[in-house]
């Protein structure tokens, strides 16, 4: 009986370090009653009236409907000067249409305020953000310091781009030439676009490179011929600077034509005879290389026709994606299009005729090649 009572128990206990055992693992994390900054203004313009939007993130660990209030408060120099306090909204601009909340109820509660003159003195700034729970506990950020400036917009003094990008160019400096005289550190980047007839079709940030003066700057990116990669023909580049007071410089435009040229194909694997087996299936793999002078991802469709005299012509489409098993293709993005084909008894005895193609992007075909296979 004792015995019996043992069992049990080591048995017990077995169940109980399976169930712990079940329970282990990567447990996800409650959220935390909690308040960051998510788009705040380092800078204040009081030059002129502007309207700037302030945004903080609150989580709290049973969701937003239990945030009663969300405010920011701005302080003078000596952080206890009340300059203007505003509640801030998570509605996606419902029930405050002017707040520029974005998305209702993602925990994002934003507003906006007018950097007034009267209210904000030059100098430092100092905002907190509170948030105010449904049981009254409440939140806080530190202090985050901004600066309210007679702001000047930054000017876009030249730039300097190719007229051309030649198909297969190596990496050239698409750069600007940026003057502000509040500080160059007051221009982060400036913003390059790329338009055809008016609509921008690419965007993209250009970095400070140098700085030979506290107020002036090189901005610029290198970008080689994938820049072209679905694209040809004639295009303007504009830039564009934004300083940390949200203010916009002059833009500037220059005209440039980017060449996108065919792409090419070369060492196909094909076998020159095959076997029928005499039962089931056998697979041959059929492969060829290509390359495109914009790069690998201008090309849309690598491709081969399969003939018979007197047959009916199939299209296939060959991948570079890496997937083996549906494809035979063993290395994704080599520039090596891969397909497998199957052989089976029924097949018919003859000499087939393989025409292999590739179609880029701004749909320049490549020169075909062709081989052929026998199936015997």
């Amino acid at each position: 009986m004792r015995m019996k009572f043992l069992i049990i128990q080591i048995g017990l206990l077995i169940l109980f370090f399976i169930s712990c055992e079940e329970k282990t693992g990567i447990m996800e994390q409650p959220e935390v009653f909690s308040i960051q900054p998510a788009s705040v203004p380092t800078r204040i313009n009081v030059s002129q009236t502007k309207v700037y939007s302030i945004s903080f993130k609150v989580t709290h660990p049973s969701g937003v409907d239990a945030i009663s209030n969300v405010s920011v408060t701005f302080y003078g120099s000596n952080q206890s000067d009340v300059l203007l306090t505003t509640d801030l909204y998570d509605d996606g601009g419902v029930n405050h249409p002017d707040d520029k909340d974005v998305i209702a109820r993602d925990g994002i509660f934003t507003n906006t305020f007018q950097s007034d003159s009267l209210i904000f003195p030059l100098g430092d700034v100092y905002i907190k953000a509170t948030a105010l729970d449904n049981s009254q506990q409440q939140i806080q950020t530190d202090f985050i310091s901004s600066l309210s400036l007679l702001n000047k917009t930054p000017i876009v003094v030249s730039i300097s781009v190719p007229d051309t990008l030649p198909s297969g160019s190596d990496a050239v400096l698409f750069s600007a030439a940026i003057q502000d005289s509040n500080g160059i550190e007051d221009v982060p980047y400036i913003t390059m676009r790329l338009k055809q007839q008016n609509l921008t079709i690419f965007s993209t940030a250009l970095n400070l490179l140098s700085s030979n003066d506290v107020d002036s700057g090189l901005y610029g990116a290198y970008f080689d011929s994938s820049f072209a990669t679905e694209r040809v023909g004639n295009y303007e580049l504009e830039f564009q600077a934004v300083d940390l007071s949200g203010d916009s410089s002059n833009t500037d435009l220059r005209s440039i034509y980017l060449e996108n040229s065919s792409p090419t194909l070369s060492n196909v694997q094909l076998p020159d005879s095959v076997q029928r087996p005499a039962a089931g299936t056998d697979t041959i793999v059929v492969r060829v290389g290509a390359k495109d002078s914009q790069g690998l991802n201008d090309i849309d469709l690598v491709a081969f026709d399969i003939y018979r005299t007197g047959g009916d012509t199939t299209t296939i489409e060959m991948f570079d994606d890496g997937d083996f098993n549906n494809h035979r293709d063993e290395i994704a993005n080599d520039g090596i299009y891969s397909r497998g084909l199957t052989v089976t008894p029924q097949n018919i005895a003859a000499k087939f005729y393989f025409i292999f193609q590739a179609k880029d992007k701004v749909n320049n075909f490549s020169t075909a090649i062709m081989d052929s296979l026998i199936i015997q």
